[in-house]
């Protein structure tokens, strides 16, 4: 009994850990920029068609890598081949795989305000 309680323990704890850790495939790179601003590549890779260009993960990581606040210059996805166009073509290895990819400047910006409920 005592040995239940403790695989439980452990499964619960791996579980809370693989949750709070995510499994986001965001790449970060510092881009050289000549007017010595700071610029980053941000890069988040998927297995699925394109939905749109706008991603949690992508803002997160911006944020994290300009705290003070940031511009997007470029926002693109990109794939060696055609995109995929329904969730079937997916099956195959490679068929939906493509990457987001943002290009973004730190830049002074005000917080945004939050609410859940949309209002202020």
């Amino acid at each position: 009994m005592k040995q239940i309680a403790t695989l439980s323990s452990l499964v619960g704890t791996l579980a809370v850990l693989f949750l709070f850790t995510g499994c986001s495939s965001v790449q970060t790179q510092a881009l050289q920029a000549e007017d010595g601003e700071q610029r980053f590549l941000l890069q988040d890779f998927y297995h699925e068609p394109p939905q749109a260009l706008e991603s949690r993960s992508l803002a997160s990581a911006a944020e994290d890598a300009c705290p003070k606040g940031y511009d997007i210059l470029l926002k693109q996805a990109s794939k060696h081949a055609q995109f995929g166009q329904d969730h079937a073509q997916c099956a195959s290895p490679g068929g939906c795989d493509f990457v987001l990819e943002w290009r973004i400047i730190c830049a002074e910006k005000p917080e945004k305000k939050f609410s859940i409920f949309g209002k202020y």
